[in-house]
């Protein structure tokens, strides 16, 4: 990075905010890509089963996941069939709904958080490197209200 904290702190914090955060999001997809390729996973699929482990009691429908993803239908659609293709999920017609499609872990899925463990730990380390727990509690927060806001635009 060329840019000096010295330059930040002359920076508007609202336009310096909002460009960090486009460049984190950027950046951290690509490492996180990286770390991940030796699993046969990428980013956005590892995203859809985080997402489904944790966000979710009952398999949710394709509709339900993307909208806590943050993505279009069509765009979960294609990662989901990636993911069904390497055993991770199933998708299956809702049986009180056959247009909604549910989204199913597979035992495979629930495997792979065992080899995805001292990765991941590893990455966390090396991604919070410095940040403190208050100011990680602090960022929580902000970025929930982001996260408020853009669901409110929409």
């Amino acid at each position: 990075m060329n840019i000096t904290f010295s330059k930040v702190e002359a920076m508007d914090p609202w336009q310096f905010s909002f460009g960090a955060l486009l460049v984190a999001a950027t950046k951290l997809d690509t490492q996180l890509d990286k770390v991940l390729k030796k699993h046969d996973l990428t980013s956005k699929q590892w995203f859809l089963l985080v997402i489904l482990d944790s966000m979710f009691e009952y398999p949710p429908t394709l509709k339900q996941l993307a909208e806590e993803m943050g993505s279009s239908y069509q765009n979960v659609k294609q990662v989901a069939l990636k993911l069904e293709a390497k055993g991770l999920i199933s998708i299956e017609k809702d049986p009180k709904d056959a247009r909604a499609l549910r989204i199913i872990a597979t035992p495979e899925s629930k495997a792979i958080w065992e080899k995805l463990t001292p990765d991941a730990a590893h990455f966390m380390g090396q991604f919070y490197q410095g940040v403190s727990p208050a100011d990680a509690d602090t960022l929580k927060h902000v970025l929930y209200q982001i996260l408020q806001n853009l669901y409110q635009m929409e």
